[in-house]
Parts: C-alpha cells; structure tokens; sequence
C-alpha cells in the first residue's frame, strides 16, 4: 500500500533486480482462495492509485488465481483457456526478459538460472533438493549459497543432492547447464528434516 501512495505522489520508480521480500503461497491465504471480496479489494486498490482506464491488474489477478484453483466451474475453464490464449499471444509480441535467468512467462532457462529461497523454520530444517529438469540429458552443476553440492541422476529423470547445514535464512540456489542447453524445470522441491537430528549427545 506504501508503492500506492507513491505513485499517488507522481513518484518515479526504477526496476531494481533483485530479492526484496519473500511471498509463500498456502491453503487458506485470500490471495489463493478466488473469492469475489479478493478481486474487489484489487479493484479497489487501482481505480485509487492506478490512474487507468482498465482495471488490467484484476484480470492479471483473476487468470493467477484460476491457475492455482483445482475445481473449476465451466465458466472458470472457459475463462482460464481464454486468458492463458492472450498470455501466450503477448509472449510472441513482446521479447522476454529473463529474471534470475528465467524467462519471464516460463520456468525456462538457458546455460544457468538461480533461486531465492528464504527459510526460517526453527524446527525443521532442508535435507535433500528434488530436481526434475526437461533438457535432453544435459549435467549440471548445482551451488547453494555458493557451496558445490553432488549430484545423484536418477534413471527416472530425477535429480537429487544432500543439502549442507546453513544457518543464513536467505538461500539462493544456482543450477547451471554444462552444455549451455535451453532447459525447462518441470519439479523443484526439498525435503526436510528436524532440526536436531545431526547432534550427537
């Protein structure tokens, strides 16, 4: 709400690259849960601030929320296949950025990407990274907070690491392509442990 004061204010804002806060998605939050009192609250928010004919960042809203919505209406479907038609129709007008190495509209990346991955869990911590990454069996160097880690290919296609105690909260992962191929991420999850489980008494 402090950005919409701003730029009541005429401020000028420039694109700064990097991490700035950490967003977690969950069952429960109003930003999943695709109710009318969300899109109104959005709506609200930029016939105030927004300064704009069409409210766009309700679409925007309503196509992620559909996207994140399991049981959809067939007004929904309708909806969803009709806004993700011009999503993809403006990725062919406009050439995309990358961001941390990703393509802009896809989890794409070519040569290396990174990820940003706070934590902040007193009772659990990571135990081993699941990686699954579309790119015709290229091999990949992997680095959590600049530590090299060793990775374990899977006839599956899965790729998995033991994860190194790090007491930094802010985690960035970088994964790199040893052929410098296009690659797609198609799974990234980690498993956890508790905390105490590597003290010997």
């Amino acid at each position: 709400m402090g950005g919409c004061r701003f730029a009541k204010q005429n401020a000028t804002f420039h694109y700064l690259p990097e991490p700035l806060a950490a967003v977690r998605y969950y069952a429960g939050t109003k930003t999943l849960s695709g109710t009318r009192e969300r899109f109104r609250e959005i709506y609200r928010v930029e016939k105030k601030y927004g300064h704009r004919m069409f409210r766009r960042s309700v679409v925007g809203a309503y196509y992620h929320g559909l996207s994140y919505k399991k049981n959809r209406t067939p007004w929904e479907s309708l909806f969803y296949r009709l806004f993700d038609l011009l999503r993809k129709t403006k990725q062919k007008i406009h050439p995309q950025s990358l961001l941390y190495g990703f393509q802009r509209w896809d989890p794409i990346f070519v040569k290396k990407c990174r990820i940003h991955l706070p934590w902040y869990d007193e009772k659990k911590d990571w135990g081993e990274l699941r990686l699954q990454i579309k790119s015709n069996g290229c091999r990949y160097r992997i680095h959590l907070n600049q530590i090299e880690l060793d990775p374990v290919y899977h006839t599956n296609g899965e790729i998995t690491a033991t994860l190194p105690l790090i007491e930094n909260p802010h985690r960035v992962f970088q994964i790199e392509c040893e052929s410098h191929r296009k690659c797609k991420l198609m799974n990234f999850s980690i498993d956890l442990k508790d905390r105490n489980t590597d003290i010997s008494l």
